[in-house]
């Protein structure tokens, strides 16, 4: 096989990336030529298998949820996430580093995909709507994980500031360079364009590959219009945001009263609109904050659990006073825990119809024609979903309606990598144990990994994000 540039350098392990070595030319070991991997429209099939096995919110969970204010670590953490929780991580952290490797691998895999799969000849009409499923499949999780990194590592605000390198190839010529962030919305919006364009209205059956049974362990249009929305919504285009966010909704309605107990036991997907599957033996993301033995590893902070109210039915379906595995009484994120037999264990919500709910009521109340009234009711009807008792309430003014789009954001989604992105775009600050941060700080956003610098010539020490 030719040898070819990495995609980028921390594509290596952490320990590997900090070691002295060149990491900008260096010829796979561990991968088939591209004639035997995508021979054939199954091979190209198994190859976005491939992506969907790469794909974690684990990963985004542990920096997100450990920089921000929802959780303290416990009595057993054992030191993990003291440089997240203390703000103190640098350029050369290993959080750092490994969130940019897990997204520069996602978009390597899907690059493959879209690089060889085309190749591949169809033999008839059915291997053509494989194929095509396939490549808006590769599409979606190039878009997905750039936008990521995009959130992680830059002002994603402010189209002028540096933004991220943005890998459309999969042999990469030269050393890729930060772009500006309005370039870096402007692929990812055209990736997921394309994503929408192939892939049908329902999601495919492949089941045969994957060990999930039903339609939300893979991506449709409807998961193409949430990702949509969330981008919309934090690039400031609120009225897209919007069309996009009532459209996913018209595909997957919020959940009712009575199933959100069962959404987070995989009982129900009411609401769910795409989740990853994590059968038995998969990495689990409620062992971040509870170990299999009841270990204390981050416990719920003491001003969320203050935030919801008595007739709130989440509190008792994220949030659990129990014992630790020594026996004293602590509380405990529930929402990740899943069953008891097999602790931490949930198949991933990675997008909700709740958060579009969410979406859809700030983007009227933030949009240049604000329709106030429409805002209000969406925020009613999901609270009227989440309380025993609930009486609707009107927020007229567009700074108080914000101050509780934030609060229901933080008690809908918490725990699913959303706080700390909120208050770099709603300018919220976040307090636990005495410690505050600001959503204007530098810390909130991410260094770009020494590493990275170091080898590409197209990353320089002046790329760097300020503070670092």
């Amino acid at each position: 096989m030719k040898r070819y540039k990495t995609i980028l350098a921390t594509m290596l392990s952490a320990a590997v990336a900090l070691a002295s070595c060149d990491y900008t030319d260096l010829e796979p070991t561990d991968m088939v030529g591209p004639e035997k991997a995508f021979g054939t429209v199954e091979n190209v099939h198994k190859a976005v298998v491939g992506i969907y096995g790469k794909v974690s919110l684990r990963s985004k969970l542990a920096i997100t949820e450990y920089i921000a204010d929802d959780c303290v670590q416990g009595g057993d953490s054992g030191g993990a996430g003291t440089d997240l929780t203390n703000w103190v991580y640098t350029a050369t952290s290993g959080d750092v580093s490994g969130i940019w490797s897990h997204y520069y691998g996602i978009i390597n895999q899907a690059n493959r995909v879209l690089y060889y799969g085309p190749e591949v000849e169809p033999a008839n009409e059915s291997e053509e709507a494989s194929l095509q499923e396939s490549f808006g499949t590769a599409y979606f999780f190039r878009a997905y994980a750039h936008f990521e990194l995009l959130c992680f590592f830059s002002d994603f605000m402010d189209d002028e500031a540096k933004g991220i390198p943005y890998v459309s190839h999969y042999h990469v010529v030269g050393n890729p360079s930060r772009e500006p962030v309005g370039d870096c919305y402007e692929q990812i919006m055209t990736d997921l364009n394309r994503a929408y364009e192939m892939l049908s209205v329902e999601a495919p059956d492949l089941s045969a590959d994957l060990t999930a049974s039903n339609s939300t362990a893979y991506i449709s249009r409807a998961t193409v219009d949430a990702l949509r929305a969330r981008v919309a919504l934090y690039h400031g285009l609120y009225s897209q945001a919007y069309i996009y966010a009532t459209n996913a909704l018209r595909a997957v309605p919020i959940a009712k009263k009575d199933e959100v107990q069962n959404v987070w036991l995989d009982k129900s997907n009411a609401g769910v609109i795409f989740q990853l599957s994590r059968p038995a033996g998969s990495a689990t993301i409620g062992t971040l904050f509870v170990g299999g033995d009841y270990s204390s590893i981050f416990r719920p902070s003491s001003d969320l659990r203050e935030q919801y109210a008595e007739t709130d039915i989440r509190a008792s379906v994220f949030l659990e006073y129990g014992r630790d595995r020594a026996g004293s009484p602590v509380w405990m994120v529930k929402k990740w825990f899943g069953d008891a037999s097999d602790i931490g264990r949930v198949d991933e919500k990675m997008f909700r119809a709740e958060e579009m709910q969410l979406i859809a009521a700030e983007a009227l109340a933030r949009r240049e024609n604000p329709d106030m009234t429409e805002a209000n009711r969406l925020l009613n009807e999901l609270r009227a979903q989440r309380h025993e008792e609930y009486t609707s309430q009107d927020y007229p003014s567009q700074s108080a309606f914000m101050t509780e789009i934030a609060k229901e954001r933080r008690l809908e989604l918490v725990w699913e990598g959303h706080r700390m992105f909120d208050a770099r775009r709603l300018n919220l600050t976040m307090s636990r144990e005495g410690k505050s941060i600001t959503g204007d700080d530098y810390r909130l956003t991410l260094p770009i990994p020494q590493a990275e610098i170091d080898a590409n010539s197209g990353i320089s020490e002046s790329d760097q994000n300020y503070g670092y």
